[in-house]
C-alpha cells in the first residue's frame, strides 16, 4: 500500500509540473506572445526550444513512465477512482505529447531553421505570424488537455 501511495505521489507531482506550463501559458504567455511582434516571439521560441529539448522531455518521459506504471499497477481494480482517473490522466498525456511532436515540433523546426539564415526573416511575416497563431492554438488546446488530466488525478485523489 505504501508503494502505490508513493507512485501516486510522485505521478502527481510530475504531472502538475507538466501542467503548470500550460496553466502559465492559458492563464497569461499565450496572451503576451499575442501581443509581441514577430521577431520577438521568434527569438523567444529558439531561446526557449533549446531548453525544452534538453530538460522538458526527461519531465514529459517520466510523468508517462509513472503514469504507465500507476495505471498497470492500479489494474488490478479496473472499477476504481484511482484506475480510472489514472488512465484518463495518461490518455491525456499521451494526446498532449502526439499534439506536441505533429504540431508544436514542426513549427519548432521551422522557427530554429530560420536562426540558422544569416539574416532574420524579413519582409512578409504573414506566414510567420500564421504560425504563431497555429503554435499558440496548439498550446492551448494542448494546456486544456493536459489540465483536465491533472483534474482526473486530483478527482482520484479525493474520491479514491
Amino acid at each position: 500500500m505504501t508503494i502505490i501511495k508513493t507512485l501516486r505521489l510522485l505521478q502527481l507531482v510530475s504531472y502538475t509540473i507538466v501542467a503548470s506550463q500550460f496553466i502559465f501559458y492559458l492563464i497569461i504567455l499565450s496572451g503576451a506572445l499575442r501581443n509581441v511582434s514577430i521577431t520577438n516571439f521568434l527569438e523567444q521560441r529558439r531561446a526557449v526550444d533549446g531548453l525544452m529539448q534538453q530538460r522538458w522531455k526527461v519531465v514529459y518521459y517520466s510523468c508517462l513512465a509513472l503514469s504507465t506504471v500507476m495505471v498497470a499497477v492500479s489494474a488490478r481494480q479496473p472499477g476504481s477512482w484511482v484506475f480510472i482517473t489514472s488512465v484518463i490522466a495518461m490518455l491525456c498525456l499521451v494526446v498532449d505529447v502526439v499534439l506536441a511532436l505533429k504540431g508544436n515540433e514542426p513549427i519548432n523546426r521551422m522557427v530554429n531553421l530560420a536562426a540558422l539564415t544569416p539574416k532574420p526573416p524579413k519582409g512578409d511575416f504573414s506566414n510567420w505570424e500564421d504560425l504563431r497563431v497555429q503554435w499558440l492554438r496548439l498550446i492551448e488546446i494542448r494546456g486544456v488537455i493536459t489540465v483536465s488530466g491533472l483534474g482526473a488525478l486530483l478527482v482520484g485523489l479525493v474520491w479514491g
